[in-house]
């Protein structure tokens, strides 16, 4: 572990020197559920494939960090100025190691006592404790500026209120990042309407757009180095504030209705056209329906009971496809795609003893299971009492 937080610690000033040598805006593009985008703008005049390089142990250290894969580079390109480094990122609310978010719901905010005492603490100077994915743990060394909330239209608010407009009907993101060395802006794009924001280091763009400037501060760095801690007090850009918004509706809803009200005009502009009504009034079904309709009616609860305990459950069979956490429920989980299967093949997993043990045993079902069967009724069948022999049977 020692050795471990060594190799962060080295990796991280690697990164510094080499990745930020000049400076870096980021633009981010926010998906419903927390998931999205981010556009890293590099000023560097290091070679592309030191940049690159470097790019990858710092996403790969973040993502050891939390244990989990929540960034994966997307792409890297050259420009005028230095690179361009497109990294999509899984829900913000469980990154880990570059700072502490939230993204949700607001009426879920609100109801959370550690979510929205985030609202509270900043309002009262109070900053968080954070580790960064170098293994350093970074705290307020003197008196740290206040956060208070704003509507787009100016109007100051309180905590307080910040809160009380946190509805179903909103979202909440929150962020503290202690990482704004270097960073001289944050563009965050949002899939709805932006509604509040804090007062401090935001600035509301258009409706959906927000901008992120650091704030100075004082801050203390720790680092464990060789059995002993060192500390650095020195001048730190961070990042922290909220932005409250109402999410647009998803296009995915319009496209499905679209979908649906083309497929029944043309089932009417059809059946019109070839005279469906017609043949169905007199085809040989329907005289066979009003002759025989007792027999439909007594399949109606046969099929209610199929549909609801065989056909419904199986949209159940999503979960394969998502990060199920209890909290989120099965749709609400962060949809993940294929990502499960495909770490079925990482060694820790033994995929291919786990598929020979699979197949073994169902040959060994079939080879064992059905002759034994018949065996043990050609037994039956051979006894002498028969009194025996049917209750055996």
């Amino acid at each position: 572990m020692k050795f471990k937080k060594i190799c962060l610690a080295v990796l991280f000033l690697l990164a510094a020197a080499m990745l930020l040598c000049g400076c870096m805006q980021i633009r981010v593009d926010f998906h419903r559920d927390g998931s999205g985008t981010a556009t890293l703008e590099i000023a560097s005049s290091e070679e592309a494939e030191i940049v690159q390089a470097e790019l990858d142990r710092v996403l790969a250290a973040i993502n050891a960090f939390g244990d989990s894969t929540k960034l994966e580079k997307k792409s890297f390109t050259a420009t005028e100025g230095g690179y361009q480094a497109e990294i999509r990122f899984r829900r913000i609310g469980e990154l880990k190691g570059v700072g502490e978010y939230n993204f949700l719901s607001g009426d879920r905010f609100a109801e959370d006592i550690n979510k929205r005492s985030v609202i509270r603490r900043l309002s009262s100077g109070t900053y968080p404790t954070l580790q960064n994915y170098d293994g350093s743990l970074v705290t307020a060394a003197g008196d740290m500026p206040t956060i208070l909330p704003r509507s787009v239209a100016g109007e100051q608010w309180t905590p307080d209120e910040f809160l009380e407009n946190c509805s179903a009907d909103v979202s909440v993101f929150s962020f503290v990042s202690y990482l704004g060395d270097n960073v001289t802006s944050v563009t965050l794009r949002f899939p709805g309407k932006v509604l509040a924001a804090s007062d401090l280091g935001v600035t509301v763009i258009d409706k959906n757009t927000v901008r992120l400037t650091p704030v100075q501060a004082r801050m203390t760095h720790s680092r464990v180095e060789d059995s002993s801690v060192q500390q650095e007090t020195r001048e730190t850009n961070i990042y922290a504030g909220y932005v409250l918004f109402e999410p647009s509706v998803s296009t995915a809803w319009f496209a499905v209705l679209g979908i649906a009200v083309v497929g029944i005009g043309a089932l009417v502009f059809c059946g019109f056209r070839f005279h469906w009504g017609r043949r169905i009034r007199s085809g040989k079904f329907l005289q066979f329906f009003r002759r025989e309709w007792g027999l439909f009616v007594m399949l109606v609860p046969g099929t209610l009971l199929m549909v609801v305990f065989c056909y419904i459950p199986m949209a159940g069979l999503v979960v394969a496809f998502k990060d199920y956490n209890v909290a989120d429920g099965i749709f609400g989980s962060e949809w993940v795609g294929l990502e499960n299967f495909l770490e079925m093949f990482e060694p820790q997993y033994h995929f291919w003893r786990t598929l020979r043990n699979t197949v073994v045993i169902a040959l060994l079902k079939f080879v064992v299971r059905y002759p034994a069967s018949i065996i043990l009724a050609l037994l039956f069948s051979m006894l002498v009492y028969r009194s025996l022999k049917k209750i055996v049977q």
